[in-house]
């Protein structure tokens, strides 16, 4: 059979990073993740990939939907992985309090 199909990949940025001298407004807050923060990061990725292409895959892998706990085993991964501080360092929570929204980029070299 020729063509394609969906599937799960990640991507990760490669590029070293830079501190930028930026003034945020006040309704907006960043910060440095915290292991503490995982339940709201998982939470924060359920909400934004279970409805898409995670669900195709996880359903074709594991005959189940994609589930809030699978996303906290996968963000518990990224902290028990990245313990160096300059990983830590180049990854930001971003919350906007007006709008009561967060983002999040998190760092991370894997070998």
């Amino acid at each position: 059979m020729l063509g394609f199909w969906p599937d799960k990949n990640r991507r990760w940025m490669m590029r070293p990073t830079e501190a930028f001298d930026f003034v945020w407004d006040n309704a907006i807050t960043v910060r440095i993740p915290k292991q503490s923060d995982n339940e709201e990061i998982a939470k924060l990725f359920y909400e934004s990939f279970s409805g898409g292409i995670d669900r195709e895959y996880f359903t074709k892998q594991n005959e189940q939907e994609c589930t809030y706990e699978y996303y906290l085993g996968e963000v518990n991964a990224y902290f028990n992985d990245c313990t160096e501080n300059i990983l830590l360092d180049a990854s930001t929570l971003v919350y906007d309090k007006i709008e009561k929204k967060v983002n999040w980029c998190l760092s991370c070299i894997t070998f």
